[in-house]
């Protein structure tokens, strides 16, 4: 059989206090029966090597993808009203991802955006993916810049294509977190197709 890791479920059961531990091992003898493991990065293939003992020859990276056939872009006048709808004519700085996920760095993004708000004073920070916003809006109000960030909540996929279109530049400031980190980051090639630029945390796959 052939199995598939993305990088961030090699991480998370690695802590020997964690009740995943038995996961763990289960996952260390799928992976070393495995006839071959596909990684998603050079990152996770070095993770599954390291973490597992998978041997070398047997992975293959093979980078995801996206198809643009199911990403119906929207016109210009949608995602322009779509905007005005979210952020009036504040500049739109997006990430998504869901919240509880410390290693996307939706704090950092908040933290730096004072900085942010001194060279681009109309820039507007929207959050969308599920997840509890409270620590974060505490976070905001706490820099001063509560009035520049939206939380969106989860929402459906059309909506987030609207959001990758009305954006002025997609934002991930990734980092590693206990061992965990990005493991590739879909969303910067849903911002690609979108024609937007992206800025991204130099950690886990971000790179590749």
């Amino acid at each position: 059989f052939v199995t598939l890791v993305h990088g961030e479920e090699l991480t998370t059961v690695q802590d020997p206090r964690s009740p995943l531990r038995l996961r763990c091992r289960l996952l260390r003898a799928v992976l070393q029966s495995a006839s071959a493991v596909i990684c998603n990065t050079e990152h996770t293939r070095s993770l599954a090597a390291r973490l597992y003992d998978v041997p070398q020859r047997k992975m293959r990276v093979i980078h995801p993808a996206i198809d643009p056939a199911q990403h119906d872009l929207p016109s210009a006048a949608e995602a322009s009203a779509f905007r005005q709808r979210l952020a009036g004519r504040k500049r739109l700085v997006l990430m998504v991802g869901r919240l509880a996920q410390v290693h996307k760095g939706f704090d950092t993004a908040i933290r730096a955006l004072p900085e942010i708000l001194r060279a681009v004073p109309d820039a507007s920070l929207v959050i969308a993916g599920p997840g509890d916003p409270a620590a974060l809006a505490i976070l905001a109000r706490t820099n001063g810049v509560a009035d520049h960030v939206v939380f969106a909540g989860p929402v459906p996929r059309t909506e987030l294509i609207l959001l990758f279109s009305a954006c002025d530049l997609f934002l991930l400031p990734a980092r590693e977190v206990q061992g965990t980190a990005e493991g590739f980051g879909v969303v910067f090639l849903e911002a690609a197709l979108a024609g937007k630029a992206a800025v991204g945390g130099r950690s886990g796959g971000v790179g590749e």
